[in-house]
């Protein structure tokens, strides 16, 4: 004799449980990664008892509750140029070191250079120098013209000269044949 086994319709107590498991975890599946793509996170300290906080647009507040942050330590700089043109007229250069911009007792910068050589003259070596004081020297450039030609000298970072406390500092040129270097250029000064 052989025993009946019970079924709901077409299917089995077995076939049953494993459609209900399979919508079971179709169901829960989901809704638990969405519940965790909605999780909070909180930042704390080490020892999880200060938590950070977010203001009412949603910036992280970021101090130490005493008011705005200051900075613990030394901090080293140099104040930028503000942006007061100034402008070295054309002038002819001898051949030992010339003024050409300065003496001044505030820094500025050198942004672009011009140096011909004039007609007739042939190829001109062209120096520049800073003089701080009247006594440091500092070579700065040297480049060669060829005769009768115009080349220009550009700073996209200016060509800064800075005094020396409660002194001055210069600018100063020089060609290798008296009179035959014209040199203009353009800064800002501070």
């Amino acid at each position: 004799m052989h025993a009946t086994q019970k079924t709901w319709g077409p299917f089995t107590g077995r076939q049953l449980a494993t459609m209900v498991c399979v919508i079971v975890v179709a169901i829960v599946v989901p809704v638990g990664a969405w519940a965790a793509t909605l999780s909070n996170v909180a930042i704390t300290d080490p020892g999880g008892v200060h938590r950070a906080t977010v203001d009412a647009t949603g910036k992280l507040a970021v101090g130490d509750g005493s008011g705005p942050l200051t900075i613990d330590g030394a901090v080293t700089g140099v104040p930028g140029l503000p942006a007061k043109p100034i402008t070295i007229t054309v002038t002819t250069v001898p051949n030992a070191p010339a003024v050409i911009y300065g003496p001044q007792s505030k820094r500025f910068g050198i942004t672009s250079i011009t140096a011909t050589a004039l007609p007739g003259c042939g190829d001109q070596t062209l120096i520049l120098v800073a003089t701080q004081g009247g006594s440091n020297v500092f070579a700065l450039a040297e480049n060669v013209v060829k005769a009768g030609t115009t080349a220009q000298y550009t700073f996209p970072t200016p060509l800064v000269l800075t005094p020396l406390t409660g002194g001055t500092v210069a600018l100063e040129a020089e060609g290798s044949t008296p009179g035959c270097t014209a040199v203009s250029g353009v800064g800002v000064q501070s």
